[in-house]
């Protein structure tokens, strides 16, 4: 089971009460309770404290779909990802 963080108390809060990070941890746990076999991450790690983050890891590596993401968080994108692009020059290419 993936725990983001959130206590018995902060479940009932109004959204519109939660910092950034919290909101992003919400957006996470919709993520994670939706089946799909495509995940598209823009910058997932950002905005998130490291247990969230590790939490993340935890959900996305042994995750059975595809997931695509961006992110400038270099130790995040070599902890979970099997394969690694860069944009260079206008053409996509494979780093590892």
């Amino acid at each position: 089971m993936i725990r983001l963080g959130f206590d018995h108390n902060q479940v009932h809060l109004p959204l519109k009460t939660l910092s950034g990070g919290e909101a992003t941890r919400i957006a996470l746990a919709r993520v994670f309770a939706k089946p799909s076999n495509i995940l598209i991450l823009d910058e997932p790690t950002n905005f998130i404290d490291l247990n969230t983050r590790e939490a993340l890891e935890d959900f996305i590596i042994p995750y059975p779909g595809t997931v695509l993401l961006v992110s400038h968080d270099r130790y995040f994108v070599e902890k979970v990802a099997d394969h690694l692009y860069k944009i260079e020059d206008t053409q996509l290419k494979l780093i590892k």
